[in-house]
């Protein structure tokens, strides 16, 4: 019992995705899909996880705009450079 709970654990955390999404790192930096976005992905997931910011997409919102801007991804056009407090509130998945 204790190895099939490790598994499926292991199993949700493995299949388990960040607030935003390649999708949305394209759309807001105007970028095709590349490396550069599976980069910016992982490094949201990995914060979240680390506990370096909340999983909320607000939270990763402003921590994408910094990698992106770690990695030198500053359109001048980026909808992304906005106020986080203008997003949606999400829903809750309890």
């Amino acid at each position: 019992k204790e190895k099939i709970e490790a598994l499926t654990t292991r199993d949700e955390l493995r299949n388990w995705q960040p607030p935003i999404s390649g999708d949305d790192i394209m759309q807001a930096f105007k970028i095709p899909p590349s490396r550069l976005v599976g980069e910016i992905k992982t490094a949201i997931r990995e914060a979240i996880l680390d506990g370096i910011i909340d999983n909320t997409r607000a939270a990763a919102w402003v921590y994408m705009q910094e990698r992106a801007v770690a990695l030198g991804v500053i359109p001048a056009d980026a909808p992304a450079l906005i106020d986080p407090s203008t997003l949606q509130p999400e829903e809750k998945n309890d």
